[in-house]
């Protein structure tokens, strides 16, 4: 294969066996409707097709019939609205992304060895499997956990303009992704065994909540004592999501989320209105990398299970080596429901990991919003099995570690094992005690002037 590229301050070309597939025009089509980050990033996308195009001459077709699509509507301007082909653009940007990246992704290096395999705190058996079988195993036990992705044309969010999340509802989607595990995990415990289980879970995510969100506040009064439930069919859906955020956080739609913000959100939303079946789920937030056991005590009151997320830091700028030890043993606890987190400006939900490879579910591919009848027709869209690796070193510090326990006695061995952990490992990164701290009281001393706490 011909490949030729030319990058120059007014235009890029790109070659195959002599055939002009990215030209001058989709160059000026870009500087003139699309935003100048995206222009940014086009040109990251044309690196990773380059990559690409290296190793399959097939891609060919794909980016001539993409570029034949722009094209088209670029010179027929068929589409005469800038913010329709701002979106129209960045939604295939995003696609094309996560579909090159998927295919780039090569889970075979890293299977051949000799690795623990741990997904959702489960060891997958690989023992005396060839490569490809340990993938299908791999892909799986990732399409049993729900995907959530970026949806466009919704119902607009709080009487703005924003008809999809694209560019910027990646946390949400993390944050939506990591309950409906612990739900899931707490179904089948627990759950209404005659329910199809997805459907039951992923419609309490649905894009459009048929203007619920319109009484939430009325709906939260009544649930300061007792949970509401029955009332509230779509209790996670952005809707509601985006009017707690601007509540409470003073968030609006298009910002940027960081793990606390859509984990309080969806502990204040499930602890007030639980799906079916989850009644007896109880949701708990620990801040500031620390866990309290008489607090988690509390909320389990003897008879609720608890969905435990702890946020907590593993480094400043780039993760610590010795606390991604600790993560890594972390992730190894029949616990652990995965982790709030991503890389850098990009959430992903974190499952599981291979030798010093995370193992992840990509929020950022767009699809059309779905109601409540469209999933129950058509649950295929919250499926995934695409297997997603990024070495350790590259994760972002701050995350929400999630974890599941059913009861106290699941609590006492989960205390028993971090605790266990905290003694093994000098740099154990969270703060362990039985009792959270009580109210400070200080106490003059009459000969000195030092203050004593209690």
């Amino acid at each position: 294969m011909n490949l030729i590229i030319l990058q120059k301050s007014c235009f890029v070309k790109l070659r195959i066996n002599g055939h002009c597939i990215i030209d001058k025009y989709f160059i000026q089509f870009l500087k003139y409707f699309i935003f100048p980050k995206l222009k940014e990033q086009f040109y990251s996308f044309l690196h990773i097709l380059c990559q690409l195009i290296q190793r399959e001459s097939s891609i060919k077709f794909l980016l001539l019939l993409y570029y034949k699509i722009i094209n088209y509507t670029y010179t027929k301007q068929i589409i005469k609205n800038k913010k329709m082909i701002q979106e129209g653009i960045q939604d295939i940007w995003y696609n094309l992304t996560y579909i090159l990246n998927t295919y780039l992704q090569s889970p075979q290096s890293v299977l051949k060895g000799k690795h623990l395999l741990t997904i959702l705190g489960q060891i997958v058996g690989i023992q005396g499997q060839n490569t490809e079988q340990v993938i299908q195993k791999l892909k799986d036990t990732i399409g049993r956990t729900l995907w959530m992705t970026y949806r466009k044309n919704f119902p607009r969010l709080l009487n703005t303009n924003y008809v999809s999340d694209t560019g910027w509802g990646c946390m949400i989607r993390v944050g939506q992704m990591a309950l409906a595990q612990v739900l899931k995990k707490h179904l089948k415990n627990h759950g209404d065994k005659r329910d199809d289980e997805l459907v039951n879970i992923a419609q309490a995510f649905a894009d459009d909540d048929k203007n619920e969100s319109l009484q939430i506040d009325q709906y939260l009064k009544r649930t300061k004592d007792e949970p509401l439930i029955g009332v509230i069919i779509f209790p996670f859906s952005i809707q509601k999501i985006s009017y707690l955020a601007r509540k409470d956080f003073q968030l609006e739609p298009g910002s940027w989320y960081k793990p606390n913000n859509i984990l309080y959100i969806l502990e204040t939303l499930h602890n007030s209105f639980p799906i079916r079946g989850s009644e007896n789920l109880r949701m708990l937030v620990f801040n500031d990398s620390c866990m309290f056991k008489q607090e988690i005590v509390a909320k389990m009151d003897g008879r609720f299970s608890i969905a435990l997320f702890v946020l907590t830091r593993i480094g400043l700028e780039q993760p610590n080596p010795d606390y991604l030890d600790v993560l890594d043993q972390i992730m190894e606890l029949k616990y652990f429901q995965g982790i709030v987190g991503g890389k850098p400006k990009k959430a992903f939900y974190i499952i599981g990991r291979i030798a010093d490879q995370y193992i992840y579910l990509d929020p950022h591919y767009v699809q059309e919003s779905t109601t409540q009848d469209e999933i129950i027709r058509n649950p295929n869209t919250f499926k995934c099995q695409d297997i997603q690796l990024i070495p350790r070193n590259n994760i972002d510090t701050s995350m929400g570690l999630a974890f599941y326990l059913r009861n106290p006695q699941e609590l006492e061995d989960f205390w028993i094992q971090i605790n266990n952990l905290k003694r093994q490992h000098e740099n154990f990164f969270i703060g362990l005690a039985d009792e959270s701290p009580q109210q400070i009281q200080f106490h003059q001393q009459e000969d000195d002037d030092i203050f004593v706490v209690e």
